[in-house]
């Protein structure tokens, strides 16, 4: 079995027992970002690793076996904060930040789009500004990408409650909206800050902003590698996502005109 897999989803080694959510095809967690922040914060206590049983004990006297205990350790995970190895936590690049006073809104929103669940739903509301369904609606969205029925109701809380913590919901409930974190932040991997090195020096986007507003920064990220085709819709769903973002983070100059994108069939040569 992989050492860094999701407690609540398959085991990981060191932590037997845990509970299962069914058979969805989609990764999620059972608590919110800040049980997975607390975990990272209880890790930072001794350095940058722990042991299993030196967290449960920095964590208000937990038990390593406890459900609670392994729920927290499965979130902190998946939200991309710690990997676990050989009953041993430690820390991911993102987590290091995510203990930053200073990093900690940027930090916060980097690892709510790193759980696979959150990062799709936001994909795909994001070309109509963010808006989402009625609860039902949203529900039903996250049954189509993975989350088993008997669960999405828990699995819906959990993202909301999260979603609202790491600044997505700032103008709603129902606006999943990139929240404006100061900029400066260069994006990483969680597990290493690698990945995106990488994809540069192959041809790809990156995702590395420098002083970028992390909505662009995040866009940028979205970027196909340079090497492939990118289909005419795809570009224009990309641009759209743009505009909505550059509407929310510049005044509008009142002068009446609207952007529009659009495709259209090319014109036949003459």
């Amino acid at each position: 079995m992989a050492s860094h897999e999701a407690v609540d989803v398959e085991g990981a080694e060191g932590v037997e027992g845990v509970e299962e959510p069914g058979r969805s095809t989609i990764r999620f967690p059972y608590a919110d970002q800040d049980a997975a922040i607390r975990v990272a914060r209880g890790v930072h206590h001794f350095g940058t690793s722990c042991t299993l049983a030196q967290l449960a004990a920095q964590l208000g006297g937990m038990t390593v076996n406890g459900g609670g205990f392994r729920q927290m350790v499965s979130a902190a995970q998946i939200f991309g904060l710690i990997t676990l190895a050989r009953q041993t936590v430690t820390l991911t690049v993102l987590g290091q930040r995510i203990n930053d006073p200073d990093q900690e809104k940027a930090a916060r929103a980097e690892s709510f789009l790193a759980v696979p669940l959150y990062r799709e739903v936001f994909d795909r509301f994001a070309e109509a500004g963010g808006k989402l369904p009625p609860q039902a609606g949203l529900e039903a969205e996250m049954v189509r990408l993975g989350v088993l029925p008997k669960i999405v109701d828990r699995a819906r809380q959990v993202f909301q409650r999260s979603a609202q913590l790491a600044g997505f919901l700032a103008f709603g409930p129902d606006k999943l909206v990139m929240p404006a974190t100061g900029g400066g932040t260069p994006r990483v991997d969680p597990a290493g800050g690698k990945k995106d090195e990488q994809r540069h020096r192959n041809g790809g986007s990156g995702g590395d902003g420098g002083d970028l507003d992390p909505v662009l920064h995040a866009l940028l990220r979205k970027l196909p590698d340079t090497k492939q085709p990118w289909p005419t819709e795809r570009r224009a769903k990309w641009l759209r996502m743009a505009a909505n973002a550059l509407d929310m983070m510049y005044p509008d100059d009142d002068s009446g005109n609207e952007l529009t994108i659009a495709v259209s069939p090319k014109k036949a040569s003459a």
